[in-house]
């Protein structure tokens, strides 16, 4: 079970594995991925033989024991209970943890202007980029989490006159279709207008290695290079980018807390059975 659990978590992070292979092949079905449902029910799948091997040594022990111990069944379920409880509560906490690591937009923006910045590291924090956007080369992957779906567009940053070749370094994730270049007209994100363009965008928060797995599978089916170690995502609503790892820690924390107080309860009906 464990190991079920650690093989899916681990393909969701780093988009691996079966995750990956599911979540590809529901991209090239219908454009999009169900991001919850692609790790549970493979992952219930998977765990199936071992719940069954469980079960089965649960009915062995249990006919095994003393007839006259009636406290045997809850000792079962409360040594199940307790370590899932603080399972639940130590996710809540690295959930939120983690979540007060993305940086914020409140500071001042420092201005990053590509062609200057050459090989050097990015400021950390809110940031603006100036650079060209290179339309031609966006990609655009839709998500569903929770029943919802969310568009959300790459446009990859370069220097002026950068070749469609290089490696790409920065990137802008937005929701948006147009971007309104100052005394001109507006300018998709993803083809239908120029192929390149000149851009200052809103203030976001730098991501390093920031691309979804999703959308570097989709950069190297099409060949186009990323620039490593490091590429970094502009982010324009890092907030955002919380509140999945808010959710967790609320979910993970009142789970946690609900099985402590069903396990406190099977504690004190295993003494008053005791006693009986």
């Amino acid at each position: 079970m464990l190991v079920v659990a650690a093989y899916f978590a681990w393909g969701v992070y780093s988009y691996s594995g079966l995750y990956k292979m599911l979540a590809q092949w529901q991209i090239r079905e219908w454009g999009s991925y169900q991001v919850g449902w692609t790790a549970l029910v493979p992952g219930f799948l998977l765990a199936g033989p071992a719940l069954s091997v469980l079960g089965r040594r649960a009915r062995v022990r249990e006919a095994a024991e003393a007839p006259h111990d009636p406290a045997a069944r809850t000792r079962r379920a409360l040594r199940v209970i307790l370590p899932l409880a603080l399972v639940s509560l130590l996710a809540a906490a690295g959930a939120y943890y983690y979540s007060t690591t993305f940086a914020s937009r409140e500071a001042p923006p420092a201005t990053v202007t590509i062609a200057a910045l050459g090989a050097a590291t990015p400021p950390d924090g809110a940031v603006i980029l100036v650079g060209e956007a290179q339309a031609v080369r966006t990609v655009a992957l839709e998500e569903t989490i929770s029943g919802t779906k969310r568009l959300y567009r790459y446009v990859p940053i370069v220097k002026p006159g950068a070749a469609a070749t290089d490696p790409i370094r920065f990137f802008l994730k937005t929701n948006a279709t147009h971007y309104l270049v100052p005394g001109g007209r507006p300018q998709p994100y993803d083809g239908g207008g120029d192929p390149a363009f000149a851009i200052t965008t809103q203030t976001g928060v730098l991501i390093a290695n920031g691309l979804p797995g999703a959308v570097e599978a989709l950069y190297g089916q099409e060949g186009i290079a990323l620039a490593r170690p490091y590429y970094y995502v502009l982010d324009l609503t890092p907030e955002g980018a919380r509140a999945p790892f808010y959710i967790a820690a609320a979910l993970g924390g009142f789970l946690g807390l609900i099985l402590l107080v069903v396990a406190l309860a099977q504690w004190r009906l295993i003494r008053r059975l005791s006693r009986t």
